[in-house]
């Protein structure tokens, strides 16, 4: 009988595809999974067992994993991870290509035609996080869905930590092309 491989013990949380690409079977998979050596989190992912999965990081490794790439954390989720809001987003927010389509209790897809993959976005281990000023401009784009308190507050927050500047908020705007939809909500900050 052979152990997991130590690629896949590093990661501490992997989809099926990744178990089977690294020479398991379908058959030790269920063995592991009922000697407790591994456990299932949800549908096609796995961890190793008594690996918490509930921290912020690993959310979000986990929700880029059942998501697939390219894909990047974004929005409510992405101001939490930069600490510009109160709100604890009970699911991972996600921007995904129009195309993808998930049914997932623990995350929310944000399906865009054009997500600007090149602009403003960081990688981190395992997964991609908006950048502070595109989250903030992402935020005041799509306020319908985050909510316009939310939108502005964060913007203000952000400005009043300097945390940004207004140079490249509006520089990412512009790159963005979304510059006259966002200028009057900077405005409006800036006489406040």
């Amino acid at each position: 009988m052979t152990a997991l491989p130590k690629t896949l013990l590093k990661k501490k949380a992997f989809s099926y595809q990744e178990i089977i690409k690294s020479g398991i079977s379908r058959h030790y998979l269920h063995q592991m999974l009922a000697d407790n050596k591994i456990e299932k989190i949800s549908r096609n992912l796995y961890s190793v067992d008594g690996y918490n999965v509930y921290g912020q990081e690993e959310q979000y490794r986990v929700a880029t994993i059942k998501v697939g790439g390219p894909s990047a954390i974004c929005l409510l989720s992405a101001l939490d991870f930069y600490d510009l809001t109160d709100e604890i987003p009970n699911k991972v927010w996600v921007f995904v290509p129009h195309q993808k389509r998930i049914r997932s209790n623990t995350i929310k897809c944000i399906r865009t035609r054009n997500p600007y993959w090149s602009i403003g976005i960081k990688k981190h281990d395992r997964y991609s996080v908006t950048s502070l000023e595109r989250t903030i401009i992402d935020c005041l784009v799509y306020k319908r869905v985050v909510g316009a308190n939310i939108s502005t507050s964060s913007l203000k927050r952000a400005i009043g930590d300097k945390k940004i500047d207004i140079d490249s908020l509006i520089s990412m705007a512009k790159k963005m092309r979304c510059f006259k939809r966002i200028i009057p909500y900077i405005e409006m900050v800036i006489h406040d």
